[in-house]
């Protein structure tokens, strides 16, 4: 009868199944759980109900259905049958965790009745997990229950997490009694409520503004901080003076949050706080000023940032950084003058850094002045900066420096040249494996020639043939890990396929992975592809230490890639990581064609297909 075209009849059938109440229904009333029509899955449902607890999976099943009718049925029906008050229980128990899901989707639905009377159960754990439960059901019983025993639990956790779903239902009627815990409830509470808060509707923290701002005078620092954080979600004119009181808090990380809100408040006293605020003695209100000023872009700044140079350590420099180059850039270069003229090397060096942010073409000139610098903290930066442009036409300038006498410059100089897109460059760039004495350049040097030809077609064979010799050479003669590292990356960068299965076999070694994962994070995106493309590596298995999967990976890549290459690629790794444990599963694959061929089955082990693969 299920299925009769006419709705009206498939209808009546799943009434009169339920009337029967036989065992031998539950079948067809399941095929009626997918009925298209919406009265016909309502009708199922109460034939089901009346088939007592056998139905209960079906009910179980159907609140994950689409349809929000549905669902709404099916949980009312669990309810009426006692089983909600059974999956309650379960909460109680070492295997909570499905009793939880199964319980947030009824609540959901809104069918929260049974869920809010439980909210007295005498054990803790579960009246917490109810409270998290019903912060998903929406409806007037719920914000009742929880307001309840948000009063009167005698647990301080239920009482926290009654409160905590209460701001996630974001009810206003919900603020007298937050600002009642707010005053008054422990200091785990009110962190905690303070935190959650920071994801509150507007309509609910505006009730609370006065509350907050009381807890600035809290003892507990902790709590300090969080009230700034809830503050500035709100950042109405009015309270701007209290975070410029909290700027002169005696614990930095309150200054540190103060000075972040004042990023939302672009007037002369606040910007002047500000700037005050970077030589204050604390690294992270400092950067935190910084950061602020940049989001203001008030150019009075300007001067005072460059300044701040001077005694930053590496990490504020780029903060500084970041701020001065957001500002309108009429205005810093009609200061550039002055700020090339700074008497520190460490500021000249931040304004280097700065100019290779801001990225136009005025900036270029004044970078190029800048290598000419008798510091070399200054030319290293100014050549980093360039290198940032990543244009050709620099290469030529970048190369009247590879020899500066200072190693940094030159390790900053090659760097950049690596950026620079000019394979050209290359030739200026292998003698240094040569002659060059810092280890340190070299590994640089190399990577940077990779960089260099990496998905180029413009490198003729021999000429990379060459190249490949040279990194080789160098190579043999480098005792470090991070050299290996380096030279690793230019060979694959160059797709030396001759010595794939010696450099797949190398990378498996978790010390020189992490060397090689090190220098690699910091090359552009581009140049990462074309390392993973040759490897026919998934870039996750590489950087998440995750070789053991390798083998699968490859075994994947060889049933189900139409590329030769990529197949080729698959059997080479997996005789590298496997062996001859490895040739059954090759065999099954070139076995799979009744007439195996190069084309299907590239190096197939004791054949060779012209690149030299012979059988382990």
């Amino acid at each position: 009868m299920f299925e009769d075209p006419v709705p009206l009849v498939r209808d009546a059938a799943a009434e009169a199944l339920g009337n029967i109440a036989d065992d031998r229904a539950l079948t067809s009333l399941k095929e009626g759980l997918s009925d298209l029509d919406y009265a016909v899955r309502r009708r199922v449902m109460e034939a089901l109900e009346k088939m007592g607890e056998k139905a209960t999976p079906f009910f179980l099943e159907a609140l994950q259905d689409e349809s929000k009718e549905a669902v709404a049925q099916a949980a009312a029906a669990l309810e009426r049958m006692g089983v909600v008050a059974t999956w309650i229980e379960e909460l109680g128990g070492k295997k909570w965790e499905r009793a939880f899901d199964v319980l947030t989707r009824v609540a959901k639905a809104g069918v929260v009745e049974t869920l809010a009377r439980s909210l007295t159960h005498p054990q803790l754990s579960v009246r917490v997990r109810l409270c998290r439960i019903l912060s998903e059901g929406e409806s007037p019983r719920t914000f009742e229950a929880l307001t309840e025993i948000a009063q009167n639990d005698a647990d301080w956790a239920v009482r926290l997490e009654a409160l905590l779903a209460l701001i996630k239902l974001a009810d206003a009627r919900t603020a007298p009694l937050l600002i009642q815990a707010l005053g008054e409830e422990e200091e785990t509470i009110r962190e905690r409520l303070l935190t959650a808060l920071q994801e509150a509707p507007r309509l609910l923290l505006d009730q609370l503004t006065d509350a907050v701002i009381a807890l600035l005078l809290d003892a507990n620092i902790k709590i300090r901080v969080e009230a700034i954080r809830v503050l500035t979600k709100i950042h109405t004119e009015n309270l701007f003076s209290v975070l410029l009181s909290s700027l002169s808090d005696a614990f930095p990380e309150v200054r540190k949050e103060a000075a972040l809100g004042l990023q939302y408040y672009s007037n002369k006293e606040g910007v002047q706080a500000l700037i005050a605020a970077l030589q204050d003695p604390d690294r992270n209100v400092q950067a935190a000023a910084a950061t602020s000023l940049g989001r203001l872009k008030d150019p009075q700044a300007i001067e005072p940032l460059a300044n701040a140079f001077e005694q930053a350590d590496v990490g504020y420099r780029n903060d500084i950084a970041v701020a001065l180059a957001a500002m309108p850039t009429q205005n810093f270069y009609q200061l550039a003058d002055l700020l090339m003229g700074l008497s520190h090397p460490n500021a000249r060096a931040g304004i280097a850094r700065t100019l290779g942010l801001i990225g136009d073409q005025n900036a270029i000139g004044l970078l190029t002045a800048f290598l000419k610098d008798h510091e070399p903290i200054v030319r290293a930066s100014a050549a980093a900066a360039l290198g940032q442009f990543r244009r050709r036409e620099l290469a030529p300038t970048l190369v009247g420096y590879i020899s500066d006498p200072n190693e940094r410059v030159r390790t900053a100089v090659v760097n950049a040249l690596g950026k620079s897109r000019d394979p050209s460059a290359i030739k200026n760039l292998l003698p240094l494996l040569s002659h060059e004495t810092d280890v340190f350049v070299c590994q640089h040097v190399a990577i940077s020639i990779g960089c260099l030809a990496a998905g180029l077609n413009s490198i003729a064979g021999k000429q990379r043939t060459q190249i490949i010799r040279r990194i080789n050479k160098w190579l043999k003669s480098s005792t470090d890990i991070n050299s290996y590292a380096a030279g690793l990356i230019a060979l694959i960068l160059l797709q030396d396929e001759f010595n794939f299965q010696k450099i797949f076999k190398l990378i498996q070694r978790a010390s020189l992975r992490a060397a090689m994962q090190g220098s690699l994070k910091v090359l552009p995106g581009e140049v990462q592809d074309h390392f993973f493309a040759f490897l026919s590596l998934d870039p996750q298995l590489f950087w998440h230490d995750r070789s053991e999967e390798s083998y699968e990976h490859y075994i994947r890549l060889l049933q189900s890639s139409h590329e030769a290459r990529d197949r080729s690629r698959a059997i080479e790794a997996l005789r590298t990581l496997k062996g001859k444990a490895a040739l059954p599963a090759i065999d099954r694959f070139c076995q799979g064609s009744q007439s195996p061929s190069p084309s299907r089955c590239p190096g197939r082990p004791g054949r060779n297909y012209g690149r030299g693969t012979v059988a382990p």
